[in-house]
C-alpha cells in the first residue's frame, strides 16, 4: 500500500544545490506566510471559502523540513531564528524531556 498525505497536507520536494536551499526556503516561508493572512483576513470578513480550514485560534500555520544530519537541523534551527521565524527542533540527539517540551 502507498502512504499519502492528508488532503489538507500541501508536500513540496525539491532538489536542489547546497548553497540555494536556505534562499529558497525562505522563499516559500515568507510565501506561505502571505497565504496564509491572505485566508485569516479573508474569514474575518466573511469573504471566499473557508471549508476544510483547521478549527482553533486560526492565528498559525506549521511547516515541516527534513534534513539529513541532526547538526544540520541545529543549524538551520540557527538561521531560521535569526531570519525572524520561530522554530524547533526535534531529533534522535535530543534529551527525551527536551523532546517532550
Amino acid at each position: 500500500e502507498r502512504s499519502v498525505a492528508a488532503a489538507s497536507v500541501t508536500q513540496l520536494v525539491e532538489v536542489r544545490s547546497h548553497d540555494s536551499k536556505f534562499p529558497r526556503l525562505l522563499e516559500q516561508l515568507g510565501r506561505w506566510q502571505q497565504q496564509h493572512e491572505v485566508r485569516l483576513n479573508a474569514r474575518e470578513r466573511g469573504i471566499g471559502d473557508t471549508a476544510g480550514e483547521s478549527e482553533g485560534d486560526g492565528e498559525s500555520f506549521s511547516v515541516l523540513v527534513f534534513v539529513e544530519r541532526q547538526d544540520a537541523a541545529d543549524r538551520l534551527l540557527n538561521e531560521l531564528v535569526r531570519a525572524g521565524y520561530r522554530a524547533l527542533t526535534l531529533h534522535g540527539g535530543m534529551d527525551q524531556a527536551d523532546r517532550d517540551s
